[in-house]
């Protein structure tokens, strides 16, 4: 059985989503709304394997990981907090 993580976005992400969206909207708002939806489903599979991406760096400020996937043309960050 896989075990699944919990996924969990960002306030930030959310305003380049939407930042994402008006951009693209002003040639197509179909589009703009297809690439949405695939980030959100790229986002949503992190919960299977999310060790699996791209390791970036350490963050400091947070003290974890910071690993990276592609969605053309853009790149979503992210970090796998262990609960304890």
């Amino acid at each position: 059985m896989t075990s699944r993580w919990r996924v969990q976005i960002q306030p930030q992400a959310v305003d380049d989503l939407e930042a994402i969206h008006a951009w693209i909207s002003r040639d197509s708002v179909t589009r703009a709304s297809r690439m949405i939806e695939r980030i959100f489903r790229t986002i949503e599979g992190l919960g299977i394997l999310p060790h699996h991406f791209v390791y970036q760096h350490k963050s400091k400020r947070l003290n974890s990981a910071v690993r990276s996937l592609t969605v053309r043309p853009y790149t979503i960050y992210f970090r796998i907090d262990e609960i304890k």
